[in-house]
């Protein structure tokens, strides 16, 4: 992935990142039939690599996305605009108020707080730091590199919005571990693939799906 130098941008959009793909992919293979699979924000980069490719007039065999949701589950199914998070926010402190006389139920509320601004505090100053080594062209330190590179990539997955793919998905979904499953088994991508949607049910964690014990 760009960035992992420590030095280059990550890409920006999801639309450039399946370009540079598409390119180092018809290095060695310069026409389709092709098979593109990717997990979790892969897979919507597999997704835009097949609309690309299919635009150009180039076979997809196969698309597959290992628990990968659609950008309009979270809009669809949850709450999460900046008003919603402020009212998140600010019913924390109105449950703190409550709470004032129950010393367990207060601190807890405390923590809570806390933690959540102290999070918010920690991206800004880990961007911060990213930022400063950057300007003065010294490869970002490894354990923040990584850090670096996934925020701006989970930055760059959340505006992405997918054209529509004529075109058949294999979903590989964890087994009800994640209470969103139940919600749609498609994980939204209904509106954005015209063909056969397959759900493969996998008995694993989002996090584990490309560890050894599955």
């Amino acid at each position: 992935a760009r960035g992992l130098d420590g030095l280059s941008e990550p890409y920006p959009d999801i639309r450039m990142m399946a370009a540079r793909y598409i390119e180092a992919m018809k290095t060695l293979q310069p026409n389709g039939p092709y098979l593109l699979a990717g997990g979790s924000m892969g897979g919507a980069i597999a997704l835009e690599t097949a609309i690309q490719l299919k635009s150009a007039g180039e076979e997809i065999a196969l698309l597959a996305m290992f628990d990968t949701y659609s950008p309009n589950y979270d809009k669809k199914y949850s709450n999460n605009s900046k008003a919603s998070n402020l009212d998140k926010f600010l019913k924390r402190f109105e449950s703190l108020y409550e709470s004032k006389n129950d010393a367990a139920s207060f601190f807890k509320q405390v923590g809570s707080i806390y933690g959540s601004v102290k999070g918010k505090i920690r991206i800004g100053w880990n961007l911060s730091l990213s930022k400063g080594f950057q300007k003065i062209h010294v490869p970002i330190p490894h354990k923040l590199r990584y850090w670096y590179v996934e925020y701006r990539n989970w930055a760059t997955m959340l505006k992405y919005m997918p054209e529509i793919y004529h075109g058949d998905l294999t979903l590989f979904s964890e087994s009800g571990t994640d209470d969103r499953v139940v919600l749609d088994v498609n994980k939204g991508w209904n509106e954005f693939i015209t063909g056969d949607i397959t759900v493969i049910e996998v008995p694993a964690k989002h996090s584990e799906f490309m560890e050894d014990m599955i």
